[in-house]
């Protein structure tokens, strides 16, 4: 019997955002939001921190504009992809997590705010679709 196994493309991260987010419009005037998250490995040796380039389309894009700074703990769901592309003569690789899922996981008060609004605002345009 043939047994054929799907395959899996499924990063999870908690870490922290190094930098504020890098906002920009594509051509077709969709918002893509860049970060970058440092994820930290701790063992007997010491720490590790590996940076993580993540990108994020649409409304989770504009999540991120407006909620993601520096320092935020966050929650990211997302699958890894590669890109290639040439500087100076010589063929680059680049790999980045496309984020399918974001939640701020800071313990401030304001962020709590945030995710209500985020929520409230996400409700109101799944509603706005309905005919009725």
């Amino acid at each position: 019997m043939d047994h054929q196994m799907g395959s899996v493309n499924d990063a999870l991260l908690i870490g922290n955002v190094g930098r504020d987010p890098d906002c920009r419009r594509s051509n077709n005037d969709t918002l893509v939001v860049k970060i970058s998250l440092a994820t930290t490995y701790k063992s007997k040796k010491g720490e590790e921190t590996t940076w993580h380039n993540v990108v994020l389309f649409g409304q989770k894009a504009e999540f991120a504009e407006k909620y993601v700074r520096k320092g935020s703990q966050v929650y990211i769901r997302g699958r890894m992809t590669n890109r290639t592309y040439e500087h100076e003569g010589q063929q680059k690789r680049f790999h980045e997590i496309v984020c399918n899922d974001i939640q701020i996981l800071d313990r401030k008060p304001v962020q709590e705010d945030y995710r209500e609004q985020w929520a409230s605002r996400k409700a109101e345009k799944e509603n706005a679709d309905v005919p009725f």
